[in-house]
């Protein structure tokens, strides 16, 4: 028999918590091999503990962040922030075949 699980409730947040938002990514990515990979790029030596810092990934993703924010992402949070999101929506161009 399936247990039910209850989700927690998914609030939209505004431009107003892009900081928060911000911080919550930073503590998420820390050992991100994509984020590591950013990070490196800045960095002729590499070291994760001078590189690595929650003020640096902070730096990165508050620009990201509000980026997206004023590109008309929707950001949501869950769980009374336990989780957050991004809900980018991007333009494509579908192939006619013509």
């Amino acid at each position: 028999m399936t247990q039910e699980r209850i989700l927690p409730p998914t609030t939209i947040v505004g431009e107003e918590d892009v900081d928060k938002v911000a911080k919550i990514i930073s503590l998420a990515f820390k050992n991100d091999p994509f984020t590591r990979a950013i990070l490196q790029e800045k960095h002729e030596e590499w070291n994760e503990k001078i590189h690595n810092t929650f003020d640096t990934r902070l730096e990165i993703f508050s620009k990201v962040v509000k980026a997206d924010q004023q590109a008309g992402a929707t950001m949501t949070e869950a769980g009374n922030w336990g989780f957050v999101g991004i809900w980018q929506v991007r333009k494509i161009q579908l192939y006619s075949g013509e």
